[in-house]
């Protein structure tokens, strides 16, 4: 099973800061040599052919193919037709139509990136700047910043691609981080900025090491399925945007719009966090009461924000989670990151922090169901 992670647009690179105390400094860091492969390719084919269109030429065949068929560009749209069947003709009739008005018939994902790369084409300038600054980038060191919040010895072997997407900032899929030129600017041409992104494809080192994931992974709908890929959206998104993005789950002293959106949704994320984590064990409940559950649509709902396109309340409960086991004396730090190789943890850990911190917990005889079910698969897999 191949896995996708949807990061947030335009606010998280604003917010993405290290996060650095007493139990981070002195930990060991690995040794293993980092092989990480910068790709500008796919956006440079893109930004010289916006020229074009800037000028008032549309695109012709001839250039509409060379785009689609450029590798990154090719990789970057499959991955999404992977998910979303008819992104690949979607994306082509984009690009017929960007040198007059916007289609009306377009999806959500195709009026997102129809507007991505219309805004871009007063902006080309500043994006072959920054992907010429990103060329000369020290992406060792980028990705070095990242190991504190891993465990010894993971080695982050990974492609980076560079793309125009106006709808998702990054994305990470297999070993391939794709990263929009659409959200880079002075604030984030840092190693900072790269951590989160980093964090997934060292998870997914582990992850994909897994006797379990190995076992169930190929699975699409079953319950086995449903669960690997619950609990791997919650450790991932919650150890990443704790530890990488910490100022995505807090207010801003920032006083502008975006910044104020962004403090909008915390307050009410804040207030709501027994509801939504109701909302959590209402997908669990589901999962364990069928063979195959019919939850596209609920966990969709959780993991992904289709509607305002911010920051999806299942990457929020997920970080404070880790927040809630990271502030607790009960949970030690080594316990959280080791999370990245006993991801079947996560749960019984918050519990034990909730419990201490004085918060909500999952409810104990839904647990009980969960990690039964856990420790099932993993007798299948002996």
């Amino acid at each position: 099973m191949k896995w996708l992670i949807f990061l947030t647009n335009r606010i998280f690179v604003l917010f993405t800061v290290r996060y650095l105390d007493e139990k981070t400094e002195n930990r060991p860091s690995s040794d293993i040599v980092m092989p990480i492969e910068f790709h500008p390719m796919g956006a440079k084919v893109l930004i010289s052919h916006l020229r074009r269109v800037h000028d008032g030429s549309p695109l012709s065949e001839r250039e509409i193919n060379d785009i689609l068929e450029q590798p990154d560009i090719y990789l970057w749209i499959s991955v999404y037709d992977e998910w979303m069947k008819g992104s690949k003709s979607e994306f082509r009739d984009i690009l017929c139509s960007l040198h007059k008005d916007s289609m009306n018939d377009l999806s959500k994902w195709g009026q997102h990136i129809n507007q991505g790369l219309r805004n871009s084409l007063s902006r080309l300038d500043e994006l072959e700047q920054a992907l010429n600054h990103l060329t000369r980038y020290d992406w060792g060191l980028a990705a070095s910043n990242t190991l504190q919040f891993l465990p010894k010895d993971t080695p982050l072997n990974a492609h980076v691609i560079m793309t125009i997407d106006g709808f998702n900032g990054g994305m990470f899929h297999d070993d391939n981080m794709f990263l929009s030129l659409t959200i880079i600017g002075p604030d984030t041409m840092s190693p900072q900025y790269f951590t989160h992104e980093f964090h997934h494809i060292g998870l997914g080192y582990w992850w994909e090491r897994n006797p379990v994931v190995k076992k169930f992974g190929q699975e699409k709908a079953s319950r086995e399925a449903w669960l690997l890929r619950l609990y791997h959206y919650m450790v991932s998104e919650g150890l990443a945007n704790a530890f990488c993005s910490p100022a995505m789950l807090s207010q801003t002293e920032h006083d502008d719009e975006q910044n104020r959106k962004h403090n909008k949704i915390i307050r009410e994320y804040d207030s709501q966090f027994n509801e939504i984590l109701y909302s959590l064990e209402t997908i669990l409940e589901q999962i364990i009461g069928h063979s195959n559950p019919e939850i596209t649509e609920q966990y969709e709902e959780f993991s992904l924000d289709m509607k305002t396109h911010y920051l999806p309340k299942g990457h929020f409960l997920s970080g404070r989670m880790i927040q809630i086991m990271d502030e607790s004396p009960a949970v030690s730090r080594e316990e959280i990151i080791d999370l990245v190789r006993e991801p079947f943890r996560f749960f019984q850990l918050y519990n034990r922090a909730a419990r201490d911190r004085g918060h909500r917990e999952v409810s104990r005889p839904l647990l009980d169901s969960v990690e039964g079910a856990i420790r099932s698969m993993k007798k299948n897999v002996n």
